[in-house]
């Protein structure tokens, strides 16, 4: 499972990526949105890298949406190596999304 975490902020910055993969297409069309989306999750990679929770307006708006972060894996190998695949193509949009501007 994905670390299990009572935290509100890394539940909300999980769920801002998940948002932020899912919405690729609209992120290619909307300029604008594009925009909006990466100040918005530059904001929370700093607020968290400072070590701060995230403002409770963020985490309101994110909470009706999901329950935790956690997921079941699929048994054995095939199941690790899933889910840490997955893992490090979150880990790699958040690191491009940081690092790497357009």
């Amino acid at each position: 499972m994905f670390p299990e975490t009572k935290d509100k902020s890394i539940e909300c910055a999980y769920h801002a990526l998940v948002h932020f993969e899912a919405d690729e297409d609209l992120r290619y069309r909307d300029f604008d949105y594009r925009e909006e989306q990466d100040d918005y999750l530059e904001f929370i990679a700093q607020t968290l890298a400072e070590g701060k929770s995230l403002p409770r307006n963020i985490i309101a708006d994110y909470e009706p949406y999901y329950h935790g972060v956690s997921r079941r894996w699929e048994n054995g190998t095939k199941g690790f190596w899933k889910e840490f695949l997955r893992f490090i193509n979150d880990f790699y949009h958040l690191h491009r999304f940081i690092f790497v501007r357009e």
